[in-house]
């Protein structure tokens, strides 16, 4: 029973393990929930099946998919309409495989990057949550509703909201690009269920889940935002010097190629045999480079572009291989860091900024759409990179590159101000 729109997510009833199940299942179809998925934790497989079946029956009765959670032996014993699977039960490609194309397929995500490798994986629809706190997983992790955002943003298949949503706060959940939300106790739990089903469906049919197409943009720092590369040209010598190395004439060359500072620091340990850890050999160029950091200008331009961007609404974060409190402190000194909703940092998340993981988790914390999220960097990699991912990408040529090695991005700027003045 695979439904060629996505109404059937609007309210979401996922059972509990109370009595009278099969009068409560009948009483929140009435109420107007649009699917039921079956969850039965506890139960064996014979009585979760008799529960199934007669489930079933109900939702054909009442024209809505009928969902097993989890077991996809259940699943394919009775002839559900679709399965729901979690990130540690049966593999979503797995499951998609055994239920053919026509059934339903949904997988809980709390990440883009979950929901990315879902929806590539066959799945129909992606679970996120927990949006809320929940009584019914107390070890689930909240998902930000801005994080929500960047999910539905990065993913071309629906999403239904979980976690914690009743009467109370749905509405709160308005503008996050959610096809709809999936509760629990909210129905299940409530003193009458089928009036609780009609009170949510009630706020779902007014509620404006969609997301607003504003424009995300990721910035990079140094070299881009920032007049600091002839900084980081001669940081590198003058460390090496420092410890007892002769800087070789294709150092600033090699250095071109590290993306973050933990790379050059890798390249300098393995290629110059310095007799520090590398742990020193970090901290070292750390603190050589915020010791002359500060003196650092904007580039020409970046000023003007960031208050316009700001002033228009355009929602952004720095996407930087530098240090953070470096980085806050140049943006508070020119007056600049409200306008920014975060600064990831290669060295706090762990991820290179040639890794797509490193652009989702820019877009969860930017709640944008993938097609209307900008890249703005002067190393042409990170532009691939991002690209791959399905976002746009603006070059802005530095000293080590020309506006040649940025063909493949979609505008190139010499100064980021040229950004709306065309």
């Amino acid at each position: 029973m695979k439904s060629a729109r996505h109404d059937y997510l609007k309210l979401y009833a996922i059972t509990d393990d109370g009595p009278d199940l099969i009068e409560r299942v009948r009483l929140a179809l009435e109420g107007g929930a649009t699917c039921i998925q079956h969850r039965a934790k506890g139960a064996s497989f014979e009585a979760a099946k008799a529960d199934a079946l007669a489930i079933r029956s109900l939702c054909r009765e009442f024209g809505v998919p009928f969902i097993v959670n989890d077991s996809l032996e259940l699943a394919l014993a009775i002839g559900a309409d679709g399965l729901h699977v979690g990130q540690s039960d049966t593999a979503a490609c797995e499951a998609r495989r055994a239920l053919g194309p026509d059934a339903i397929l949904g997988v809980s995500a709390s990440t883009v990057a979950e929901a990315l490798k879902a929806e590539k994986d066959g799945a129909d629809y992606i679970g996120v949550g927990a949006v809320f706190p929940t009584s019914t997983k107390l070890d689930a992790t909240c998902v930000t509703h801005t994080a929500l955002r960047g999910i539905c943003g990065a993913a071309d298949i629906p999403a239904v909201a979980i976690g914690g949503i009743h009467a109370g706060n749905l509405l709160q959940l308005e503008h996050s690009g959610i096809a709809g939300v999936s509760v629990v106790s909210a129905i299940f739990g409530a003193p009458d269920v089928k009036a609780a089903a009609r009170e949510l469906k009630s706020f779902v049919d007014r509620a404006d889940f969609t997301l607003p197409d504003e424009t995300g943009m990721i910035l990079d720092f140094d070299g881009t935002v920032l007049d600091s590369m002839r900084v980081w040209q001669g940081l590198a010598s003058d460390f090496l010097r420092a410890n007892g190395a002769e800087p070789k004439p294709d150092l600033d060359e090699q250095l071109a190629n590290c993306t973050d500072l933990a790379a050059g620091a890798a390249y300098l340990q393995r290629d110059y045999g310095l007799k520090i850890t590398p742990g020193e050999t970090m901290k070292g160029l750390l603190d050589l480079l915020n010791t002359r950091y500060l003196a650092c200008e904007l580039k020409p331009g970046a000023e003007e572009f960031l208050r316009e961007a700001g002033r228009r609404g355009c929602r952004m974060v720095i996407g930087t291989a530098s240090d953070r409190k470096a980085v806050e402190a140049i943006l508070a000194r020119d007056g600049l860091l409200d306008l920014f909703l975060d600064i990831i940092t290669t060295g706090e998340t762990g991820l290179d900024k040639k890794d797509p993981a490193f652009y989702w988790t820019a877009l969860e914390r930017l709640g944008t759409r993938r097609s209307s999220t900008w890249l703005f960097d002067d190393i042409p990699a990170c532009l691939d990179t991002a690209r791959s991912c399905g976002l746009r990408t603006a070059g802005v040529p530095d000293m080590f590159f020309t506006e040649a090695d940025f063909a493949g991005a979609d505008r190139v700027l010499k100064r980021l101000d040229e950004w709306f003045k065309s």
